[in-house]
Formats: C-alpha cells, sequence, structure tokens
C-alpha cells in the first residue's frame, strides 16, 4: 500500500533515517516471493522515495548446505547449484533494481548486504565471478557487505574465517 510506504518514509526521515535495507530472496515463480518483490517495486516508485535510499539485504536462504555434519550451516558459495541462484538473482538486481537512482551506493557501487554470509566457503572465486558479471551489466562492482563481525572469537583465531570474510567490500553485525 503506497499510503503505508509514504509514512514509513516520513517517520524514519523525519528521525534521521536515510536509507532502508529490504529483505529479499529472490525472485522466482513462488507466489510469496512475487509478493514482496512487487513491493519493493512500488516502494522505489513511491512518491517520497525521493527522501531515501533504498538497498538490499540479500538473504540467500535457497542456498544449500554443504551437509557437513559438524557444521550443518555451512554453505559453499562457489557450489554450482549456489552459483546459479547467486548469480541469477544478481543479475536480476541489477536488471531491476541496481541503476535506480534512489538506489544506496558507496563509492558509487550498489550496495548489498548478505545476511548469513558467515557461513559461506569458498567465496572468493564465486564473488569474483559475481563482479565480473556486474561489471559488464552495469558497468561497475557491487558493494557487498557481509555480516561476519562476531562476538565469539577474536582476530587471528579463526584464519579461514578470516580469509571468508575478505572476499567482502565491508563486514558488520546483523545484530548491532
Amino acid at each position: 500500500d503506497s499510503i503505508v510506504h509514504s509514512k514509513h518514509i516520513d517517520w524514519a526521515t523525519g528521525y534521521g533515517i536515510d536509507v532502508f535495507l529490504v529483505s529479499w530472496d529472490g525472485y522466482n515463480s513462488n507466489k510469496d516471493i512475487q509478493y514482496f518483490n512487487n513491493n519493493l517495486k512500488l516502494l522505489f516508485r513511491n512518491e517520497l522515495s525521493k527522501d531515501i535510499k533504498i538497498a538490499i539485504l540479500y538473504e540467500g536462504l535457497k542456498f544449500k548446505t554443504t551437509g557437513n555434519p559438524q557444521k550443518p550451516w555451512e554453505r559453499d558459495i562457489s557450489d554450482p547449484h549456489n552459483l546459479e541462484i547467486l548469480l541469477s538473482d544478481f543479475k536480476y538486481l541489477a536488471d531491476n533494481y541496481f541503476n535506480d537512482e534512489n538506489y544506496f551506493r558507496i563509492e558509487g557501487k550498489p550496495v548489498v548486504y548478505i545476511y548469513g554470509s558467515a557461513t559461506y566457503i569458498n567465496t572468493k572465486d564465486a564473488l569474483e565471478k559475481l563482479q565480473e558479471i556486474m561489471r559488464e551489466k552495469i558497468g561497475k562492482e557491487v558493494f557487498l557487505i557481509s555480516d561476519h563481525v562476531t562476538p565469539h572469537f577474536f582476530p587471528g583465531q579463526k584464519p579461514e574465517w578470516e580469509r571468508e570474510a575478505r572476499s567482502f567490500e565491508g563486514i558488520t553485525s546483523w545484530l548491532g
């Protein structure tokens, strides 16, 4: 509802909030996903959207896990199934959102916050392929932010985890 979008933008900007990160889990024929994707398009077209920037909080919930019983959360992002989902989703985002004037950018690059990316392995090659495709589609890379920050250990304790975190331009904690 455009009235609800307008009210949320008005409330946010009234308190100094100038960027919305909108949850997005890919586009497919699933009616719920279409519903959320169509609402996102309406948000970008809202008459007050000029007052706020919008970026994607990419869920990546369709990625399969590695099946490792020691690390049941682990997702190999270079696995052909997962890589195809990632590339397909980002091509869709590039075609539909990244060039919008209200899309949030850092250093001129569209920002995507990737939720759950701390569970990814083998990210370097997959993200290099993703950035190559983004350079072809939109003429620039995407500024990728990972939720790799964790209070559970200090730098130097998990070198493989830190190596994966370095595949992203920024890191943060989802829970702040």
